[in-house]
């Protein structure tokens, strides 16, 4: 299962490879994806709106069971879902 979500994963950032999913930082709130940087972070919301595999993993009854083993407590909330690819040798920092 880890396999397909993890193929799900590379596919997602082949799809979605646009302008809009780059979260480098370099500078203020207004300009900060505005850079001739060479490095890059992409970032994508909401994975389980692109993909079923996603979905799945929030609602895995295994996963939940050992997240609450790690934290010592059943009462988890999930903030929300984010993906982030960062190129090898090229990955720009995120605050």
């Amino acid at each position: 299962e880890l396999q397909r979500v993890s193929e799900e994963y590379d596919n997602l950032f082949r799809r979605q490879n646009t302008a809009k999913t780059e979260s480098s930082w370099v500078g203020s709130d207004d300009t900060f994806r505005e850079s001739d940087s060479p490095f890059t972070v992409k970032g994508i919301h909401n994975l389980q709106m692109h993909h079923a595999v996603f979905g799945r993993l929030l609602y895995n009854e295994d996963l939940l069971d050992a997240l609450q083993d790690v934290m010592g407590t059943e009462n988890i909330m999930l903030h929300h879902t984010k993906a982030h690819l960062k190129p090898p040798e090229k990955g720009a920092s995120y605050p």
